[in-house]
């Protein structure tokens, strides 16, 4: 084939964008505000980080957080989603709003 040449894997990128480590808090509200939206087939990057409320958590943390999460529910075969110990929806979302205890709910 002429005029296709192989370059190899093309050069990694580094986002300026420091890493953030998820805590067992952050992950429960994220979960929380995809329950909220409607699941995780639903829920978009912008809408998710309105509900958290989140100082320091930006949209690039929860676009790169709901694709890992994504990934990893879809290939679990099990019958339990990997939240199931998070309450439903139905406990923590009143019109669009998440409240919990620990923090006031997100306003919209």
């Amino acid at each position: 084939m002429r005029g296709f040449e192989r370059r190899g894997v093309r050069q990694y990128n580094r986002s300026d964008e420091p890493r953030m480590r998820w805590t067992e808090e952050l992950h429960r509200q994220f979960i929380e505000a995809v329950d909220c939206l409607g699941g995780q087939d639903e829920a978009t990057p912008k809408r998710i980080l309105q509900l958290m409320g989140t100082k320091g958590v930006s949209i690039s943390h929860i676009k790169s957080h709901l694709q890992m999460y994504r990934s990893s529910s879809s290939g679990s075969g099990s019958s339990n989603p990997p939240h199931a110990s998070v309450n439903r929806r139905q406990d923590h979302c009143v019109d669009g709003n998440i409240t919990h205890s620990i923090s006031p709910p997100c306003q919209m």
